[in-house]
C-alpha cells in the first residue's frame, strides 16, 4: 500500500548505481509530476523520441493560444503608432 510507483526497483544493497537503476529513479521522479511526468517517463523509458517535436509543438500552440486570450486584457497597456 505504501509503494509510490511500480517502477521503483528493489535496492540491491550496493552503493554504485547502474544505468538501469538511474533510469528507474528518473522514471519514478517523473511519475510523481502527474500527467506531464507520465509523458516524460514515456519518452524516457519507451524510446519514443519522435514524439518530442509533437509535444513541443503542441506546447507552443498552447502558449500562443493563452497569449491570444490574454491580448484583450493587455491591449490598454500598449500604444501602437501607425
Amino acid at each position: 500500500m505504501s509503494d509510490p510507483s511500480p517502477y521503483v526497483p528493489e535496492s540491491s544493497g550496493s552503493h554504485e548505481s547502474s544505468g538501469a537503476d538511474r533510469a528507474a529513479r528518473w522514471t519514478a521522479a517523473l511519475l510523481r509530476l502527474g500527467t506531464l511526468g507520465e509523458l516524460g517517463a514515456l519518452l524516457l523509458r519507451g524510446g519514443r523520441w519522435w514524439m518530442l517535436p509533437l509535444v513541443l509543438g503542441l506546447g507552443g500552440l498552447l502558449i500562443a493560444a493563452l497569449l491570444v486570450q490574454a491580448l484583450h486584457h493587455l491591449a490598454p497597456f500598449f500604444y501602437v503608432a501607425l
